[in-house]
């Protein structure tokens, strides 16, 4: 039968190793967010649909407005859209280490709802804000 000391040995050991694994687990994060804003050469935006290359409809978040999300084929399309004109932002989590997607723009309403004949000039920034 073994003595105290050599089972109180292997339960310190079994439990140095256990702290041990548990804390390399949270090393890596898991997800990382991302500030997204639509840059206007007009000022205020109504609304704006955008592509994002990948499949982020449970990982986007709008602030003010209301976001619709729709994915298929690896390509998510993105709806904002403002009850007052403002800026369009929306924040997206990422699996980390990830970079933010490509970005389609494909309209932009003003603050009367009428549509942005020339997108050229539209951009969307992104800023990583962490994990």
């Amino acid at each position: 039968m073994p003595t105290v000391d050599a089972v109180s040995r292997r339960m310190l050991r079994s439990s140095a190793l256990i702290f041990i694994a548990l804390a390399a687990c949270g090393t890596e994060p898991t997800f990382i967010a991302y500030d997204a804003t639509v840059v206007s050469p007009n000022g205020a935006e109504g609304a704006v649909v955008l592509e994002l290359d990948g499949s982020f409809a449970e990982a986007i978040s709008v602030g003010s407005g209301r976001v619709f999300t729709s994915a298929r084929n690896d390509v998510t399309r993105v709806v904002l859209v403002r009850s007052t004109p403002g800026e369009l932002t929306f924040t997206m989590t990422l699996d980390a280490p990830a970079k933010p997607p490509t970005v389609r723009l494909l309209q932009v309403a003003d603050g009367a709802n009428q549509l942005r004949a020339v997108l050229r000039q539209y951009r969307v920034e992104f800023t990583g804000i962490g994990q």
